[in-house]
């Protein structure tokens, strides 16, 4: 093989006939054997280290067998200017971008599930695994207590609902017109109970809603033993600077402290199914006693203990109207 450059230089360029030779100055060569198609194509590459600047440009290849073939290739020896790029192949930064834009549908769409669906997801955990306060020697889950003027709301609404969609065994007990006595209404009855609901309303205050008068009252249910959840009809602002003020009148200038307490405000279209509802009655039935979720088996149980109950009833008018047809 013959490697021979074609320009000006070519003077100054050594001509080696052998089967390595090039036509560069002073270069370092070495020669490695490599085989293929085994074994039937025997040759060698040849590696060039440390040309020059003037070893760049055009060459030809002379190959031949020496009898009768020869063969002559153009050759380019150039050389590489540095590219800074930024890593990325052609068509690779749409790949990129179509990646980034899909994380960041995920992302939202994950956040937008999360803020949705957190609740249920976190009840129904807690109902299914949750131990259940059970053999406490406790009579009821909840006892419900209001004023006179939020009967509509707590009769109408809040048991019913705690009861029948909620499987919550409620009472109900109606405080007097002196919200300072409040705590010693409440305190023998919740002896009895799992939880403490409060319904709280300016009404229920003489309609003085202002951190004086409401904390009072939270500063009386926090000294309950039982878990008390307060229900108020209107918007509280910080609870932690109510605690703080509303015993700057008292003669004990201890704070009262609101971790037994579980404050919720309630919403005009909680009584709906909309989902502002919905949320209301997730944050209630968290801060309530775990119930377990009603299977099917049970519910088929309960279907048929209602078609028994039906029949021995129609049994038994069966057997009054015999009894009246003997006696007529």
């Amino acid at each position: 093989m013959i490697l021979v450059k074609t320009t000006d230089h070519c003077d100054s360029l050594e001509k080696f006939r052998s089967m390595d030779s090039v036509g560069m100055n002073a270069v370092d060569r070495s020669k490695l054997e490599g085989r293929r198609e085994n074994n039937q194509i025997i040759g060698s590459y040849l590696e060039i280290e440390d040309i020059t600047l003037e070893d760049y440009g055009e060459y030809k290849c002379e190959v031949s067998n020496g009898v009768d073939e020869e063969i002559t290739l153009p050759a380019h020896v150039y050389r590489q200017e540095p590219q800074f790029a930024l890593g990325l192949q052609n068509g690779s930064w749409r790949r990129s971008f179509l990646v980034g834009v899909l994380v960041l549908v995920l992302l939202i769409s994950a956040g937008a599930f999360y803020a949705r669906c957190w609740l249920p997801l976190v009840l129904l955990c807690r109902d299914k695994f949750a131990p259940l306060e059970e053999n406490d020697g406790k009579e009821c889950d909840a006892l419900v207590c209001y004023h006179e003027k939020d009967s509509s709301l707590v009769i109408g609404i809040m048991i019913p609902t705690l009861e029948s969609r909620h499987r919550y065994k409620c009472t109900a007990l109606e405080l007097s017109q002196l919200n300072q006595n409040w705590g010693v209404e409440i305190g023998p009855h919740a002896v009895s109970s799992r939880r403490v609901i409060v319904i709280l309303s300016p009404a229920s205050l003489g309609n003085v809603w202002n951190e004086t008068s409401v904390g009072t009252v939270l500063n009386q249910l926090s000294s309950l033993t039982v878990p008390t959840i307060v229900i108020a009809t209107k918007d509280l602002s910080n609870t932690s600077t109510i605690a703080k003020r509303s015993n700057r009148g008292c003669n004990d200038s201890s704070e009262f402290s609101l971790d037994r307490l579980k404050i919720l405000h309630w919403d005009e279209n909680a009584g709906t199914l909309s989902s502002g509802s919905q949320k209301f009655w997730y944050k209630l039935r968290l801060a309530m006693p775990p119930v377990r979720p009603i299977s099917s088996e049970s519910g088929c149980q309960s279907v048929a203990m209602i078609v028994q109950a039906n029949g021995k009833c129609g049994q038994q008018k069966a057997r009054s109207r015999e009894s009246l047809e003997v006696l007529v």
